[in-house]
C-alpha cells in the first residue's frame, strides 16, 4: 500500500467496515476479460476470528457462475463511508472513505446445509431476525458462492 498511513491494519476494524457497507463489488475472469458486479453478502468469521468467508446468492445459472467454473480466483472491495470533499482549486478536491479489498477463492456450493448457512449469513447481515425456512423449491432456483478470503486490506482517509 503506498499511503501507509491511510493503512487499516485492525481486523476488527476491516470487519466493521464489512458491517457497514450495504453491498461489495466482486470481481472475477470472464474469458480473458475482466469483471465485476455489485452483490449484496454476508460473511462468517472462523472461532479464532481471523478467518472470514464471505456468502453471495444468486440465480442458478448466469456470468458470475461460468467466470467462477473457469477461474475461482476472485477478488473485491467493499466501501462503509465515501463522501467528496471540495476545494476552491480543482486539485484540492478530494475523497474521504472508509474502504476494504480482498482476494481468495470462490466455491459454488451444492450441499442445501452449506446453502442455507450462507443464507442466514446474509440475512442477518442485513438485520433479519425471524425464524429462517427456505422453500425447498426456492433452494432448487437458489447459487451460494462462498468466498475464503486469502487477505483482507483496510484503507480510509477522514476528515
Amino acid at each position: 500500500m503506498r499511503r501507509k498511513e491511510r493503512e487499516i491494519t485492525d481486523f476488527e476494524e476491516m470487519i466493521k467496515i464489512l458491517d457497514e457497507s450495504n453491498f461489495l463489488t466482486l470481481a472475477m475472469i470472464n474469458g480473458n476479460e475482466p469483471y465485476s458486479v455489485p452483490v449484496n453478502f454476508g460473511y462468517k468469521l472462523d472461532g479464532n476470528r481471523k478467518r472470514i468467508q464471505i456468502f453471495i446468492h444468486g440465480a442458478t445459472e448466469g456470468t458470475k457462475l461460468s467466470c467462477i467454473n473457469n477461474c475461482p480466483r476472485i477478488s473485491f472491495s467493499a466501501v462503509s463511508y465515501s463522501e467528496i470533499g471540495t476545494d476552491k482549486a480543482p486539485c484540492g478536491w478530494t475523497d474521504f472513505y472508509r474502504s476494504v479489498c480482498g482476494k481468495g477463492n470462490a466455491s459454488i456450493l451444492e450441499d442445501a446445509d452449506e446453502k442455507k448457512e450462507g443464507l442466514i449469513c446474509i440475512l442477518k447481515k442485513y438485520g433479519y431476525k425471524g425464524p429462517a425456512v427456505f422453500p425447498a423449491i426456492m433452494m432448487k432456483k437458489t447459487s451460494m458462492i462462498r468466498i475464503d478470503v486469502e487477505e483482507l486490506t483496510g484503507k480510509f482517509h477522514e476528515k
